[in-house]
């Protein structure tokens, strides 16, 4: 009874968190994005600057932030469309060449076992007649369709983020309230106050060490999207920015980001 009753409840979490995504999806990455601009915040109390300014400054600093990545988005994405005619006469190009030599030699190989390629063999006649421009232009108005729902998610997700910046201090005071017991005089117990105290400092502990963490990624995903600019101008890669920015974002992602 113990176990159903235990794997009705995991069905039942995974199905409250599936519904209720798009709320807990923009809360996560509001509580990221919190500890990144916690020591800023942290600097500017010390400095006697209210606490809604320091956070109305955070979020204008990552605005700006989405400001200057839709803007360079949008700039590559304009540059790609207008040098899209070249890749693909490259890439056309490229499968031709290829098939001409896949042709060559399953022919040489038909000679071998006496069996004639008809003159309309093609491996990659179906790659070559297939319509990239509706594809690239498909695949733009769904980022654009996308762009339209991330700008909603992104509305919640900073309504989160100024509650969690403005509310930090208190959130922790409440975590650690919620461990106090008190006797029938109304003071905290030694128990409930050592206990209250301990979990004060995992939280503390936690936020500190999440930060050093996202720090550091950070430093390294800079210097991994450095190297691969590097490389790439050697090469004569077009869009080096581009693959700079996608390297160092895929670099978060843990294990496989890097590869």
């Amino acid at each position: 009874m113990t176990v159903g009753i235990g794997i009705l409840a995991l069905i039942a979490v995974c199905f409250v968190l599936k519904t209720l995504s798009s709320i807990f999806i923009p809360l996560v990455l509001a509580l990221f994005l919190a500890i990144f601009f916690v020591p800023l915040l942290n600097k500017m109390e010390k400095h006697r600057i209210p606490r809604i300014v320091g956070v109305l400054i955070a979020v204008l600093i990552l605005l700006l932030l989405i400001l200057i990545l839709s803007l360079f988005l949008l700039n590559t994405v304009t540059k790609f469309a207008a040098e899209f005619p070249k890749y693909q006469e490259k890439i056309q190009g490229f499968y031709y060449g290829l098939d001409q030599h896949l042709r060559h030699f399953a022919e040489q190989l038909g000679d071998r076992v006496g069996y004639d390629i008809p003159d309309t063999f093609s491996l990659f006649s179906v790659v070559q007649n297939f319509q990239w421009g509706d594809l690239i232009s498909g695949g733009l108005n769904s980022i654009l369709n996308r762009s339209f729902s991330f700008l909603s998610a992104f509305t919640v997700l900073l309504l989160f983020l100024i509650f969690v910046m403005s509310e930090r201090v208190m959130i922790q005071d409440r975590i650690k309230l919620a461990f106090l017991r008190k006797d029938q005089e109304g003071n905290p117990t030694p128990e409930s106050l050592k206990k209250s105290e301990t979990v004060g400092f995992i939280v503390e502990r936690i936020s500190k060490d999440t930060l050093s963490y996202l720090a550091l990624k950070t430093v390294i995903s800079a210097m991994t999207g450095l190297c691969v600019g590097i490389a790439l101008s050697v090469i004569g890669m077009d869009f080096v920015p581009l693959w700079v920015a996608i390297a160092f974002s895929f670099n978060f992602i843990p294990n496989i980001g890097s590869i």
